[in-house]
């Protein structure tokens, strides 16, 4: 069926009988051309019924108004006696009967032309006549509605003030008008009943409180009507029979004489509505007229999804406030969570009429506690945050106002991740650097420790930061990813952002109580604190910093004494140690901190403490050398450098090694070579750096007498392999003798080994010690550090100089130390090789050495190295080797015969071949002396020894062979 209405007029059908005389029965007696379905149009007239089969009464009268099932149209319905022309009762057949009109109406043309007004078309249908028809009329002409043909007035109707004023005057016992308790009821999907005088005003005033396109969607019904038929009106108003209401179903009957209603009702929920309790919490307000305001907001509502069940959305309500926001206080607490909810959600699309609920309609003036629910909170958030957003894209300045006015608020107080978001979205636009620190400052640096590392990245503060600051962002991206371990860029930050003292004190303290952040942690910011107050020559103000400094004394109670005496004119050395003592067990970093904090007041104390941390470690040392204060200020004081050579002589390798490394090798003087040579011989050990550094020309060229000497005696201790450099001076004879008690002491007290006293006696050749000196001293050395060799080597040098009463007894006493091995490696080889030294030791008793003969082969080998020098030394005068031979003979080594006579015969020159026949002839003549058998061997033998041939020998014995016995001769005539 088309509803849509003609350009002419309005579609509509009348529903009835046809008054001729016979009765046609109820059907539809005539239509519009357009409503061509009529069954249609029938259903609609059977289902929208005033009563039952039979009217309540004669001459019945109601009107209605009702949507169609599209909700396209209103349907405007009026039920009526039928009457003719002279308003005399029509009849069809015999009887009279009820004519129904039904009229369709554009619904959006209600809303908009009537802003809702339905009971202006129902007051206006109440007015017409419906016409008759005796046969079926399909050509009806369309209608014209007079209210909707003229414009609704611009101008405020007071008639509906007025009515409106008269009917929320009647209240019941909780002074809750009973209007808005009607209204709650429809709102509650029940049904209203209304009689009485008021019940018409009652209609429209519940009408007027709706919005405009929720008074279209209220069917209403009036006049004469039975309410348990008449089920599809929402409100109806009963003019017959008003004492006598049967209230059915979801039915609520409201007699307005009485100002009682009647029905099935739970009292404390049918009349209580969100809506009823938000019109009331409107009107209630004193000292001003809001109604024309309200009338004004809910005629422009011309939004299709608003119901009757919820007519007032949260669009609506910020429509509301709007032009009336002084009853937002009164509106918030009226409405439900839910319903705050969407009103918060809807602000977004209003922002700068949200700033204004926020702050100066005072929404947000609740404690958080009296706030029910936590998701009202996030959206109270989520449109703080949309607020200043939008703010800081116009006037930064003014964003950065709000934020700050909003965190101070109640609901926010405690809330450090909303404070966070309004104050970082006000750094969303464009702003002075100044504008930047002084916000960072005042507000943001408390809340900063509660930033997510994660996200810091994404903050408004550091992309400004980033923009403006880059170093600042960057110390801010350390803190929030390191935390406690980088507490120490606190104070960089903070000077970077131009904080004052004030601000600083309350930012480091609430880091340190926030990220509980340990004492070893916060030290190093304590440190960088008083470091700068030194940097700045000024003193650690303790009242500035008074929150940071009583954090740290709950720590370390301690400190508290140490701060007092930091702001003192004059701070001692023992201040500064104790501070940094208490700073750090570690020695290493108490020094560190020392050293830049009073490195250049105090250099030798904070050198004292630093020398023995940089002692052992190269690296350390290099790097204290580059970047010590205190190093850097004794490098320009010679005699502070001195002086603390002298206080810490044990640091000396350690301070020559600083020297070399800073290039300041010209301080290394007499003081510290005396210092350095004491630790190296105290020590046994010079490492191999230092000995390339002590003889290296550019050192030893300034060297002394006494320097180079000092240099001697490391040398010469045992463990330190370290050779003396060229360029030794020349010493004098005192130095001589210096160096020659040194030598003996040395040797006395350190060697153990010959080599070492033959390496110090070549040393002291070097320095032109004279043999007699070189002596002195090997006499003075004990036995383990010389041996037979070693005393040897010196005797042997100068034959001549041989002092028979000292050298030689020194010589045999080590000789007792040889081995066999030794000693016959002695005989053969060293005194074979050395004729002359080995005549004089036989001459003072070499061959008398018990060494030398408690061992056969020893014994023996001496024996040859006798007869061995008896025999050249007959060759070279027979009567000194005679004389040898004299002192040999009959000694220990020869006491047997046959020795003895090797060794005369050693003695024995040789014979030319004319002293050999001599000698034969000689032989021979003899032997004619002879008697005994023995006498003739001995001739015979020497014979032999002075070359005679065997022939020879044969002669002789024939001279005389009586004086031979069987064995001699069977010995040389067998041969």
């Amino acid at each position: 069926m088309l509803h849509t209405n003609l350009a002419s007029g309005y579609n509509h059908f009348i529903y009835g009988k046809f008054a001729d005389g016979r009765d046609s029965g109820y059907r539809l007696v005539a239509r519009t051309t357009d409503l061509t379905d009529e069954e249609s149009l029938k259903t609609i007239a059977e289902t929208h019924r005033f009563w039952g089969s039979t009217p309540p009464g004669r001459n019945t009268k109601a009107i209605g108004i009702f949507s169609d099932e599209g909700n396209k149209n209103l349907v405007l319905v009026k039920v009526e006696t039928a009457v003719d022309d002279n308003r005399q009762e029509a009849s069809s057949g015999t009887r009279g009967f009820n004519q129904l009109h039904y009229i369709f109406i554009p619904m959006d043309l209600v809303a908009k032309q009537l802003r809702g007004r339905t009971f202006q078309l129902l007051n206006w249908m109440n007015t017409q006549r419906i016409p008759l028809f005796s046969q079926f009329e399909a050509n009806l002409q369309s209608l014209t509605l007079l209210p909707l043909k003229e414009p609704l007035p611009t101008e405020l109707n007071q008639e509906e003030v007025n009515k409106l004023k008269r009917c929320l005057s009647d209240t019941d016992a909780e002074d809750q008008p009973l209007l808005l308790s009607a209204l709650a009821a429809l709102n509650n999907g029940k049904r209203l009943l209304l009689t009485g005088e008021k019940s018409v005003d009652f209609v429209e005033s519940i009408l007027l409180l709706l919005p405009a396109r929720v008074r279209n969607k209220v069917s209403v019904a009036g006049g004469t009507l039975d309410e348990q038929h008449c089920n599809w009106a929402k409100l109806l108003i009963k003019v017959n029979n008003p004492s006598q209401c049967q209230p059915v179903d979801n039915l609520i009957w409201f007699n307005c004489d009485t100002r009682k209603f009647a029905g099935e009702f739970d009292k404390n929920t049918t009349f209580k509505s969100e809506c009823a309790s938000l019109l009331q919490s409107i009107l209630n307000i004193p000292d001003i007229d809001v109604i024309p305001q309200l009338f004004k907001q809910l005629d422009s509502i011309d939004d299709n999804n608003v119901t009757l069940e919820d007519p007032i959305a949260p669009k609506i309500i910020v429509r509301l406030l709007e032009d009336i926001p002084v009853i937002l206080q009164q509106v918030w607490k009226s409405l439900s969570s839910t319903k705050k909810i969407q009103f918060l959600k809807e602000l977004q699309d209003n922002l700068h009429l949200a700033e204004r609920f926020l702050l100066k309609e005072k929404l947000l003036d609740q404690p958080r506690d009296e706030v029910e629910d936590n998701d009202i909170v996030r959206e109270l958030v989520a449109l703080c945050q949309s607020v200043v957003s939008y703010k800081s894209q116009k006037d930064s300045q003014s964003a950065l106002d709000l934020a700050t006015d909003l965190v101070i608020n109640k609901i926010f107080q405690d809330d450090i991740p909303a404070r966070i978001t309004f104050l970082d979205t006000a750094l969303a636009g464009e702003l002075k650097v100044e504008d930047l620190y002084k916000f960072f400052n005042c507000q943001l640096a408390l809340l900063v420790v509660h930033f997510d590392a994660d996200k810091i990245h994404d903050r408004y503060l550091y992309k400004q930061l980033q923009a403006k600051n880059p170093k600042a962002a960057d110390l801010l991206n350390i803190l929030l990813t390191k935390r406690n371990t980088v507490l120490k860029h606190l104070q960089e930050l903070a000077n970077l952002t131009g904080m004052k003292e004030s601000e600083q004190d309350k930012f480091y303290k609430t880091v340190l109580v926030t990220w509980s952040s340990s004492y070893e942690d916060a030290r190093e910011l304590l440190a960088a604190l008083i470091q700068q107050s030194q940097d700045l020559g000024s003193y650690f103000n303790r009242n500035a910093l008074v929150k940071t400094c009583e954090w740290f004394e709950g720590k370390k109670p301690e400190l508290g004494d140490i701060f007092i005496a930091l702001q003192q004119p004059t701070i001692t050395w023992n201040i500064w140690d104790r501070l940094a003592k208490a700073l750090y067990e570690n020695q290493q970093q108490s020094a560190a901190f020392l050293d830049r904090i009073v490195g250049k007041i105090f250099p030798i104390e904070v050198l004292s403490i630093c020398l023995p941390i940089i002692a052992e470690d190269d690296n350390q040392r290099r790097e204290f050398c580059r970047i010590s204060l205190a190093w850097q200020q004794l490098r320009s004081q010679r005699e502070s450098f001195d002086q603390l050579v002298a206080t810490r002589p044990e640091y000396a390798n350690t301070l020559a090694r600083c020297l070399r490394d800073s290039n300041r090798l010209d301080w290394l003087n007499s003081k510290l070579w005396h210092y350095l040579c004491v630790d190296w011989i105290k020590y046994k050990r010079v490492d191999n750096d230092l000995k390339i550094l002590v003889t290296s020309p550019s050192i030893t060229q300034k060297f002394t007498t006494h320097d180079w000497l000092k240099l001697q005696y490391v040398c010469w201790t045992p463990g330190i392999e370290l050779e003396m450099p060229s360029g030794r001076a020349d010493l004098g004879l005192s130095e001589k003798s210096d160096l020659v008690n040194q030598a003996i002491k040395i040797a006395n007290n350190l060697y153990t080994k010959p080599a070492q006293t033959r390496r110090l006696l070549q040393d002291c050749k070097a320095w032109q010690l004279d043999l007699t000196q070189l002596k002195n001293i090997l006499k003075s050395v004990a036995n383990p550090a010389h041996d037979f060799d070693l005393v040897l080597d010196y005797i042997s040098s100068d034959l001549a100089a041989i002092d028979p009463t000292q050298d030689i007894p020194l010589l045999f006493a080590q000789l007792s130390r040889l081995s066999p091995a030794s000693l016959s490696l002695l005989l053969n080889e060293r005194l074979q090789q050395n004729p002359a030294l080995a005549e004089i030791l036989l001459n003072h008793g070499l061959h008398e050495q018990k060494c030398l003969l408690e061992n056969t082969e020893v014994k023996s080998e001496l024996r040859t190295l006798c007869k061995s020098l008896v025999e050249n030394k007959s060759k070279q005068n027979w009567s000194q080797a005679w004389e040898l031979v004299k002192r040999l003979d009959r000694s220990t080594a020869f006491k047997d015969n046959s020795d003895r006579l090797d060794l005369l015969n050693a003695g024995r020159p040789n014979l030319t071949n004319q002293e050999k026949k001599s000698l034969s002839e000689y032989a021979i003549t003899i032997v004619n002396l002879y008697t005994q058998p023995e006498q003739m061997k001995c001739l015979l033998d020497d014979c032999t020894t002075w070359g005679l041939s065997l022939t020879e020998q044969k002669e002789i014995l024939k001279a005389n062979l009586h004086a031979c016995d069987r064995d001699l001769l069977l010995k040389y005539f067998d041969c």
